[in-house]
């Protein structure tokens, strides 16, 4: 009787014990102590039970026999002594002998280990992570880094005491959100001994809100000079002080071979989310082109409602994405998008970059005629909420030659959605395209309506691939690579140049989908509806003009020689927008030492180059007659200081750069 009992007691503990472990998925349950005394007089009664049935005489001395017998109990030892004979005769007996002893060892193990279980998963899951081909380390802010643990599983959160204290409260959430964090101050030599466990790269991506991590970034950056590994450190830029992280970050990688650094914002991240996605040529009706460039009777126009921080990204991607051109005569030259800005706030609309290309023209100062911007600039002070009404929008309705691009970012994802519903009733959409910005993803605003698109999502920006963007920077190094090739120089490695030319490379590459864009075709990945190359060649280059760099080619009217030319725009704009001036021809030399032509100058943000298309004829010229007679062991050769080859050779090179990356061309799908 007694026997069936305690099995009905055990078999209801033990069935507690699993609900109660399901609930908290995990066996490791501090809770699990409170099992230790309903379990101990359970035992305390079958030895009891069989210490009676066994024949002993039971004394006050006995009882603590028995306690004893009981506890041991917990440690899985057993006084057989006191149990043997009602066991064999009783199996119910038998059977809770059999449940109760393991329970008890198992349930104080998984109790006192629950008081340390945070840690012991923890370890394991940082290192299961530790053995995967690529490791994240998110570091800095703890919100941030831990978000971006939240949605990349290759992460591990490292948690730096000197800068953030880690309380039991974010154990806890950090355990419940399956993150992985290291809580030690960031050293080189830690990094090292974590980079053991390793197979591949260790990426550490700094996340920061006022520049606080950066010291001990460097620290790290110099420790890590003798070390055969690879390491990418990505450093989050505080708004101005991108630029000047960039340039600290670049200086201290040159003296490691072995560490490549470059810092990055969130802004920056989204337009660039944008600028793969989408580009202005990419919505244009075909008639408005001819053979890569866009006819003159056509306009094409931006109007920005709302110009906060995103849509200054948004209007730094597309002046350094989006560069028509147009035919005059034997020749090319700019078609301008004009760009209408509006906010409240007139600070905005002042903003360093807006006033630098207003006044362009009191900084080209060359001898050259300098190079014509792609854009236009209007901007006026309106309340995007107040004073937004039919009459406002009917000034930027698209006419029959016109395109329109709208860019709606006020302050609020609901607020946006509604001004491009509002927008896409008064205008006609056969001409017009209303972007309308959304931070977070899951407000889930959409549209059906393929001309109103939401874009921004600030939220899916902050992601591995467009931080690290491993193929952006393996194509950006083709891209170099080839450069060098054309210049008949050796192998200049991308990771040791100035972040000038680092980046220029970059968003050469972003330009690709632009260019093809532009003729008709599209870049994509596993795309099914590849078109062969020689159909591509066909559209592009179908005389074969690539087949040989002459310099006479470079001022013939083709399709290639218009894309060249948009690539010219494209690079010129890059450096105007990161600060570069033109330099004066006067200050282009032929340094003996080197035996190079210097027309640049990094430190102090000035290249000659920065001139028309064919004002690059005379600047070419010049630099020849620089040259000594004998150059080089050889006779001096225009192809020596020959500039415009480098323009052509995003699309001649295109297919090369793109094969190992299950990229392909396809024909644009026309909307």
């Amino acid at each position: 009787m007694w026997s069936i009992i305690f099995l009905c007691l055990l078999i209801g503990l033990f069935s507690i014990l699993v609900v109660l472990s399901f609930s908290e998925k995990s066996v490791f349950n501090k809770k699990n102590v409170a099992f230790f005394l309903p379990l101990l007089v359970i035992l305390f009664d079958l030895y009891y039970l069989g210490y009676s049935y066994a024949g002993y005489q039971i004394t006050t001395l006995s009882f603590f026999d028995l306690l004893t017998a009981a506890l041991k109990a917990f440690k899985f030892e057993v006084v057989r002594n006191y149990l043997d004979k009602l066991a064999q005769d009783d199996i119910i007996y038998h059977i809770d002998l059999f449940i109760a002893i393991p329970l008890a060892g198992l349930t104080l193990i998984s109790g006192v280990l629950g008081f340390f279980k945070i840690g012991i998963n923890n370890f394991f899951k940082v290192l299961i992570k530790s053995k995967r081909k690529t490791v994240d380390i998110a570091y800095g802010d703890m919100a941030s880094a831990i978000n971006y643990a939240k949605h990349y599983k290759n992460a591990v959160v490292w948690i730096d005491p000197r800068n953030t204290k880690l309380t039991s409260d974010d154990r806890k959430k950090m355990f419940e959100q399956n993150v992985a964090f290291i809580n030690s101050v960031l050293t080189a030599k830690r990094l090292k001994l974590f980079n053991l466990f390793v197979k591949n790269n260790v990426h550490l991506i700094c996340f920061q809100k006022n520049n606080e991590y950066l010291t001990n970034i460097y620290s790290c950056i110099d420790g890590l000079k003798e070390n055969k590994k690879l390491y990418r450190f990505y450093v989050q830029g505080i708004g101005e002080y991108l630029s000047f992280i960039d340039e600290q970050l670049s200086i201290r990688c040159e003296k490691s071979s072995n560490v490549a650094a470059s810092s990055f914002d969130i802004y920056e991240l989204m337009s660039r989310k944008f600028a793969d996605e989408h580009n202005l040529a990419k919505f244009l009706p075909r008639e408005m082109f001819d053979h890569g460039t866009i006819k003159s009777e056509y306009k094409i126009n931006v109007v920005m409602l709302g110009f906060g921080k995103t849509s200054y990204a948004l209007f730094k991607s597309l002046i350094l994405n989006n560069q028509f051109v147009e035919k005059d005569g034997n020749k090319y030259k700019v078609k301008p998008v004009n760009y209408y800005l509006f906010d409240k706030d007139n600070n905005s609309l002042k903003h360093s970059l807006v006033s630098f290309l207003k006044k362009y023209s009191e900084f080209t100062q060359s001898g050259l005629k300098p190079v014509d911007l792609p854009l236009n600039i209007f901007e006026k002070v309106v309340d995007i909420k107040a004073d937004f009404e039919e009459e406002f929008i009917k000034r930027f309705k698209a006419e029959k030659n016109e395109f329109n691009f709208y860019f709606v970012c006020t302050r609020d994802d609901l607020e946006n959605s509604a001004i491009a519903n509002s927008l896409s009733r008064i205008i006609d959409l056969k001409r017009s395209v209303i972007f309308y910005n959304i931070d977070d993803v899951k407000s889930k605003i959409n549209s059906t309506n393929p001309h109103v698109i939401p874009i921004g999502y600030k939220d899916v920006a902050m992601d591995h691939d467009l931080i690290t963007n491993d193929e952006l920077w393996h194509l950006s190094n083709l891209h170099n690579e080839t450069y060098h090739r054309l210049k008949n120089e050796k192998e200049n490695v991308l990771t040791r140049k100035p972040i000038i030319e680092k980046l220029s490379n970059a968003y050469a590459v972003i330009n690709y989908k632009f260019k093809l864009n532009l003729i008709g075709f599209d870049l994509l990945k596993n795309d099914s509806g590849t078109v062969s190359k020689e159909e591509f060649l066909n559209v592009y280059d179908p005389d074969n003009k690539r087949a040989d760099y002459k310099y006479e080619k470079y001022f013939e009217v083709n399709t290639r020689t218009a894309i060249a030319y948009q690539e010219h725009l494209r690079w010129a704009m890059f450096y105007l927008v990161h600060g570069f001036t033109i330099m004066d021809m006067k200050e282009v030399i032929f340094d003996e030492q080197t035996e190079k032509i210097i027309h640049k100058d990094v430190a102090m943000k000035k290249h000659a180059c920065l001139v028309d298309y064919y004002a690059l004829d005379e600047l070419i010229k010049h630099e020849y007659s620089l040259l000594p007679d004998n150059y080089k062991g050889n006779k001096k050769s225009i192809d020596d200081v020959d500039c415009y080859r480098f323009d052509y050779q995003s699309l001649d090179n295109l297919y090369s750069s793109i094969q190992d990356l299950n990229y392909s061309v396809s024909k644009l799908d026309i909307k």
